[in-house]
């Protein structure tokens, strides 16, 4: 699986050089092992991997983040005496003030993060020899998703009503829901998200009365800040966050630069029951007590396209949904672009994608491409915003190929 977002890439890249030298400091993690050790034992290889990195990658925000401040700093010296005075004048040095203001008050809501992911897993300074020779660490020395992780909390976490990026979305999937399950069979209906990011989705639809909903990703880091959301050590707690300062570009003033967004956790208490999250590779799940349900139902939201092997999705997909066993009926709702990224081994596009289906033995209920039908998104372009900063000259949008498709082996509801 790939990152969709890489805006800050380049940005973080270009600093770089100025890192090399230095190496964030793991002071404050504890020296032995924690009472839920147990856990991270557990895990496999790649998923204390991604722990580790997790951990290590928010302590080390607020260093990495104002390291590349001071690169801004110290290029604004190679300006001349007249230039500098302009600048200064104009707010520039104040506004890097206020940056590196920003970013220590970020850091103390990661540290929270970092904090209970700690003790989630017992781990202990120790354990961090397994990712310092790890070269392929999704997470470990790379900033920007920790930079992109609190760009996600304007997407998934607004309070009350859902973004306007996930609201269209969220609408879509209800009313094929409604279609495709009788309300008579919510009990008996398990919901699976793959690739769930921060997961408001699957919260949302938890509360739905569905027998379950999982909720299932794979980053170490969205982990941590999911596991934080639901956890006990979260519970009444307000975070203010400040995502948009870390690029200059493409703001007309400060103040927009420096809007924060106030998030407060769900808390211990709040999650739903049947709420399941789970941390791992979704082509490595399987639906616990599979047999308790009679529909399976896969959504699948800006998740396709992250596939190094698109198959091994397609292939995961259809296991999960394909009647077996008491389940009679498996459908799979879609809602996303197709941006691949740099190691994909096939990229089809959205008739290619239908055709793949259809030899894999699904039914097409519905198919929309939203450019050329956007009322479905209910909007007049067809496009839905990603990360978009409103205010930001800036702007990002995807059209989505939206389906929902049946296995060709589903029972009908018995009347």
């Amino acid at each position: 699986m790939v990152s969709r977002t890489s805006m800050f890439r380049s940005f973080v890249d270009s600093a770089s050089r100025s890192l090399k030298t230095k190496t964030p400091s793991l002071a404050s993690i504890p020296t032995s092992a924690g009472a839920n050790y147990a856990r991270f034992q557990n895990l496999s290889k790649d998923q204390q991997v991604e722990v580790l990195s997790a951990i290590k990658s928010l302590r080390s925000y607020k260093f990495h983040a104002q390291d590349v401040n001071e690169r801004r700093k110290s290029l604004f010296t190679h300006l001349t005496s007249k230039q500098q005075s302009i600048a200064k004048d104009a707010g520039y040095l104040q506004k890097l003030k206020l940056v590196d203001e920003a970013i220590e008050k970020n850091q103390s809501f990661v540290d929270d993060v970092a904090d209970f992911t700690i003790e989630e897993y017992g781990v202990s300074l120790k354990d961090f020899e397994l990712i310092e020779n790890a070269k392929n660490s999704i997470a470990s020395g790379n900033n920007f998703r920790v930079i992109e992780a609190l760009g996600h909390y304007t997407r998934d976490w607004t309070t009350g009503s859902l973004s306007p990026e996930l609201k269209p979305i969220f609408e879509y999937i209800a009313s094929q829901l409604e279609v495709a399950i009788n309300f008579k069979q919510k009990k008996d209906t398990v919901l699976v998200f793959p690739g769930s990011g921060l997961g408001r989705l699957a919260y949302e639809f938890s509360k739905w009365d569905y027998g379950a909903v999982y909720s299932i990703e794979n980053s170490g880091l969205m982990n941590s800040f999911v596991g934080y959301n639901y956890s006990k050590q979260s519970t009444s707690k307000q975070h203010t966050i400040y995502p948009y300062i870390h690029t200059n570009s493409d703001y007309y003033n400060t103040e927009s630069q420096m809007r924060t967004f106030e998030y407060e956790p769900i808390g211990e208490a709040s999650k739903p029951e049947n709420l399941h999250i789970v941390n791992g590779d979704f082509t490595t799940f399987k639906i616990p007590n599979r047999d308790k349900y009679k529909n399976v139902v896969v959504v699948s939201v800006f998740f396709l396209d992250t596939a190094e092997n698109l198959f091994n999705y397609l292939e995961t997909i259809e296991n999960l949904a394909k009647p077996s066993g008491n389940v009679e009926r498996g459908y799979w709702i879609n809602a996303g672009p197709l941006k691949y990224g740099s190691a994909a081994q096939v990229e089809f596009n959205a008739d290619e994608l239908t055709k793949a289906r259809k030899a894999l033995g699904w039914v097409d209920e519905q198919s929309v491409y939203t450019i050329w039908d956007p009322l479905s998104v209910g909007s007049q372009t067809g496009l839905v915003g990603y990360l978009t900063d409103k205010e930001s000259m800036w702007q990002g949008y995807y059209g989505l190929n939206l389906f929902t498709t049946s296995r060709k082996e589903n029972k009908s509801y018995k009347v």
